[in-house]
C-alpha cells in the first residue's frame, strides 16, 4: 500500500508539474474504499463560449475475474445535445428541470472526445461507438463503448488518457450556466461500473441520477481571476496566471464517486465548522443573511446522522446557493458538495430551503457513502433519505413556528402518497425510467419514506436505529442493494422480536 501511495504521488507530480509533495499529502491515513476509478483532470473554463477544455488520466482497476476487452463511459452532457435524446424525450415535452423550449445555442450541451489513449495505445475516435443499452434510441449519445487492443486481466489496472471538450448548456437538470454563475456537474467522461460479468452503464434518463465506483480525484480548474470556486474535496493550491488573467485551483478528493464544481464572481463565502468538518457556504450577496439558518439545520443534520448512522468521513462540505436564474441547479448532491436555493427574505415560518439542506446533506450518506445504484433502485437512496430527512426535520422544527409543511414533517410525505392518483400504479423497486408518467416522485420519495416510517412503528425506533447503523457500517463505500437492506432488517427484527412478527419481514416488503 505504501508503494502504491508513493507511486500515486509521483504520478501527481508529473501531472501537475511543480506541485510539491506536501500539497499532495493524503487526506485519509488509509483508503476508505477500494479506489477502483482514480482521476487526474485538468480543465480550463472559457466563460464566453461556455466551453471546458479538459484532459483526464483515469487509472481503472479490474476487480472482477473477467478479462475485459472493452470500456464503457458515460457522456452525460450529451443528454442536452438536441430534442431527440432520451433525457429530452422523457422530460414531459421538455419541461423537466429547466428543459423548456430555448434557443438552439442555449440548449446545446455536449462532450466531444478529441483524443483517447488506453494503455499507451491510441484509440482512433472512429472506433468509439455510441451505444444505447436501455432504449436503443439512435439519437442518444450518453454512453460510449471503447474497444481495447489488449485485455485488462483480473486485478490489472489500465491507464486511460482522454482529451475532451465540454460545452455547457444554459442551466438545465442541475448543470450549466446562468449569466456569470456556473454549476458544473456530470461534465467529464466517466467510466461505468463493471459488475456481475458486464458493464453497468445506463443512459442519462429524465428521472435517474448516477452510479459510479469510488476513487480519488485530483482536479485542476482554471477560471477567470475574479471567480470564486467551490468543489468536491479540499483545495490544496491556488496559482495566479497574470499573463492571461486566470487563476488555477487544485482540488483533491478521496474515496468519492464523483466530482462537481461551481464558480462565480458574485459568491459571498461564509465559513463555519461542525466538530472536525469545515463548512463553506457560497451564497449570493442578496441571500447572505439566509446562511445562518442553513448552517443551523446543516449542523443539526450532522449531529443526527453522526448519532443514528455513523461518522461523516470527509473533512469539509461546500453548500452552494444558486442565483434565481440558476435555480434549476439547486437541490442537488455530490460528495462533499450540495446545492440548495433560497430567496432574499424567506419568512422564518417557511422551511423549504431548510428542508432542502437536510435532504441534500442526507445524500452524503445515501448515495455518497452508501453508493447504491440510483438508476436501478432509486428508492434506496431517495426514499431512505426522505425518511431520515423527515426524522431530522420533525426533531429540528418541533419547537419552531411552521407554515407550509405538515406537523409533524413526516406527514408531508404521507400526504403526497395518499393523495396521489398513482397510489397503486407501480412498486417502488423499479428502474428509474420504468415508472409510469408522473409517478416517479411519489414512488421513489414519498411512498418509501412512508413505508419506512410504518416499519419503524411496527418494530420500534430502537430496532430501526440498529438497522440503520448496521446497514451503514456493513455497506459504506460499497454498492448495497435492496436485498442487502432487507437482510439486515430481517436479522435485527428477529434479534429483537423473535418470530412474533414472522420468520422474517419479507411479507412487509412484498407489499
Amino acid at each position: 500500500m505504501k508503494y502504491l501511495m508513493n507511486l500515486s504521488a509521483l504520478l501527481l507530480i508529473l501531472f501537475y508539474g511543480n506541485t510539491t509533495q506536501a500539497q499532495l499529502d493524503a487526506i485519509h491515513d488509509n483508503p476508505l474504499s477500494d479506489r477502483i476509478a482514480n482521476y487526474e483532470i485538468s480543465a480550463n473554463l472559457d466563460i464566453l463560449t461556455k466551453k471546458i477544455d479538459g484532459k483526464l488520466i483515469l487509472n481503472w482497476r479490474n476487480t472482477s475475474n473477467d478479462s475485459i476487452y472493452e470500456l464503457q463511459f458515460h457522456l452525460y452532457m450529451n443528454a442536452f445535445k438536441n430534442s431527440e435524446t432520451t433525457f429530452m424525450k422523457e422530460s414531459s415535452g421538455g419541461q423537466f428541470r429547466g428543459a423548456k423550449q430555448r434557443s438552439l445555442y442555449e440548449q446545446y450541451g455536449e462532450i466531444v472526445i478529441n483524443g483517447l489513449k488506453a494503455g499507451n495505445i491510441n484509440i482512433p475516435t472512429s472506433k468509439i461507438k455510441f451505444i444505447q443499452p436501455d432504449d436503443k434510441n439512435p439519437f442518444d449519445q450518453t454512453v460510449i463503448s471503447v474497444p481495447l487492443n489488449r485485455r485488462v486481466a483480473p486485478n490489472q489496472t489500465i491507464s486511460v488518457e482522454i482529451n475532451f471538450t465540454t460545452k455547457l448548456p444554459k442551466i438545465i437538470a442541475r448543470t450549466g450556466y446562468a449569466n456569470d454563475y456556473f454549476l458544473v456537474g456530470q461534465w467529464f467522461p466517466k467510466i461505468g461500473v463493471y459488475q456481475n460479468g458486464g458493464w453497468n452503464c445506463h443512459q442519462f434518463h429524465a428521472h435517474s441520477e448516477f452510479f459510479a465506483d469510488f476513487g480519488t480525484y485530483n482536479v485542476e480548474l482554471t477560471v477567470p481571476q475574479e471567480y470564486k470556486v467551490g468543489a468536491t474535496g479540499l483545495k490544496v493550491k491556488e496559482t495566479s496566471n497574470p499573463e492571461n488573467g486566470t487563476k488555477t485551483h487544485l482540488f483533491r478528493a478521496e474515496d468519492v464517486i464523483d466530482f462537481a464544481w461551481t464558480c462565480s464572481p458574485r459568491f459571498v463565502e461564509i465559513r463555519d465548522n461542525w466538530k472536525y468538518v469545515d463548512i463553506i457556504m457560497l451564497m449570493q450577496p442578496e441571500h447572505a443573511k439566509q446562511a445562518k439558518r442553513q448552517i443551523e439545520i446543516l449542523k443539526a443534520s450532522f449531529e443526527y446522522f453522526d448519532e443514528h448512522l455513523g461518522r461523516y468521513p470527509y473533512p469539509q462540505i461546500t453548500v452552494v446557493d444558486p442565483p434565481l436564474a440558476g435555480l434549476n441547479s439547486g437541490g442537488m448532491e455530490y460528495p462533499g458538495f450540495i446545492t440548495v436555493g433560497t430567496i432574499a427574505k424567506m419568512p422564518k415560518q417557511i422551511h423549504i430551503s431548510d428542508i432542502t439542506v437536510a435532504h441534500e446533506f442526507g445524500h452524503q450518506y445515501f448515495m455518497g457513502i452508501l453508493a447504491s445504484n440510483e438508476f436501478e433502485e432509486p428508492w434506496l437512496d431517495e426514499g431512505m433519505n426522505s425518511y431520515l430527512e423527515s426524522r431530522i426535520c420533525d426533531a429540528f422544527f418541533e419547537d419552531k413556528p411552521r407554515l407550509f409543511v405538515c406537523q409533524p414533517n413526516s406527514l408531508r410525505h404521507r400526504a403526497n402518497y395518499v393523495h396521489s392518483n398513482q397510489i397503486s400504479s407501480a412498486p417502488s423497486i423499479l428502474s428509474a425510467w420504468e415508472f409510469p408518467m408522473h409517478s416517479y416522485g411519489m414512488s421513489v420519495y414519498s411512498k418509501p419514506a412512508t413505508f419506512l416510517n410504518t416499519l419503524e412503528r411496527i418494530i420500534g425506533r430502537e430496532t430501526m436505529d440498529n438497522i440503520l447503523r448496521k446497514y451503514f457500517e456493513k455497506h459504506k463505500f460499497k454498492h448495497p442493494t435492496s436485498k442487502d437492506f432487507i437482510a439486515i432488517v430481517n436479522l435485527e427484527t428477529i434479534k429483537t422480536h423473535g418470530i412474533k412478527l414472522g420468520k422474517n419481514m419479507n411479507w412487509f416488503f412484498d407489499q
